[in-house]
């Protein structure tokens, strides 16, 4: 059976009979157009009722159930694989799978669709994922979904925590953006009247303090009309980023500040379109020089460039 489709539904016997009916008319479907189906397996719910009808119609079914849930396995399956965890079970639901179809469900078919969305972000599964929108059961995903599109986020909120991030709503200027170790932060603090300088100008200030932090590396860097930060190659199609700024001030007092890539694990930025871009890159000290730097030199070397172009005394 080289057709197959991983089905996620519910497992709950009080789900709305009419789920189940557009449920079964769609394992039908599926199953006389030669495709073979995998899913929970079980004979709760909806998994009962899919198992039933591709079993009247001759087709193929593999089931993926736990160890633990071997007592409800459903007796007619073509196929049985066995796993230790849920964790592994999502992971083997879509091995060998061209698609991914999620039928109304409750939190366990939503944790695998969010799980196979993450999944096929970053490029760990091929296949396609649909999601049957029967009567809008899934318009509140949708609405959740189209959040995660507007704050710029390509992952759920649930996979950042699975790897040990965290997601913050801050009142800076700029975009989403990642900090995390091996990056320098620095939120300067500065009364931008008695500097005499305006929130623009100090803006500048910092950019062409990182610029200069740079030029100490051998690396050229500079701006790009009407995007804040520091870039390397920024007119051209390898633009990416080195240090990000977003800045804000109440009273001429400024709030936040720079975040300088230096040894940086850039992974984690592709969960982001960082500070809300699609076509440009990130990238760190250590990436362009092919070696990682030593952290503590790059700060006195940020601290001089910002005291120069400041004309201020900087704090450690």
């Amino acid at each position: 059976m080289e057709k197959r489709i991983a089905v996620f539904c519910s497992a709950s016997f009080n789900i709305d009979p009419k789920y189940n009916k557009v449920a079964r008319e769609f394992v039908r479907a599926a199953s006389l157009c030669g495709y073979g189906i995998v899913s929970g397996g079980t004979v709760k719910g909806t998994m009962g009722v899919i198992s039933d009808e591709i079993l009247s119609v001759g087709g193929w079914h593999r089931g993926v159930i736990p160890r633990f849930m071997a007592d409800k396995v459903y007796p007619d399956l073509s196929e049985v694989i066995w796993t230790d965890t849920m964790a592994e079970r999502k992971i083997l639901l879509r091995e060998g799978t061209q698609a991914v179809v999620a039928l109304p469900g409750g939190i366990g078919t939503l944790d695998e669709i969010m799980d196979t969305f993450a999944c096929i972000h970053l490029k760990q599964y091929d296949g396609r994922i649909f999601v049957l929108n029967y009567e809008g059961f899934y318009e509140p995903l949708k609405t959740l979904l189209q959040h995660y599109v507007d704050e710029n986020m390509l992952v759920p909120e649930t996979y950042l925590r699975s790897i040990g991030a965290e997601f913050f709503h801050i009142d800076r200027g700029g975009d989403v953006t990642y900090h995390g170790p091996g990056q320098i932060v620095g939120y300067p603090i500065l009364d931008l009247e008695q500097v005499g300088i305006g929130l623009r100008d100090y803006i500048n200030s910092l950019e062409e303090a990182i610029i200069g932090v740079c030029a100490e590396w051998g690396i050229e860097a500079g701006r790009v009309a009407g995007a804040s930060g520091v870039w390397i190659e920024g007119d051209s199609p390898r633009a990416r980023k080195i240090c990000a700024i977003g800045v804000r001030s109440s009273r001429f007092v400024t709030m936040h500040g720079f975040a300088m890539n230096v040894n940086t694990d850039l992974k984690y930025f592709t969960h982001i379109n960082p500070c809300g871009f699609v076509d440009k890159g990130v990238t760190s000290l250590a990436k362009e020089l092919g070696h990682e730097v030593d952290m503590e030199l790059v700060k006195s070397q940020i601290v001089k460039h910002l005291s120069e172009k400041l004309n201020v005394k900087i704090y450690k």
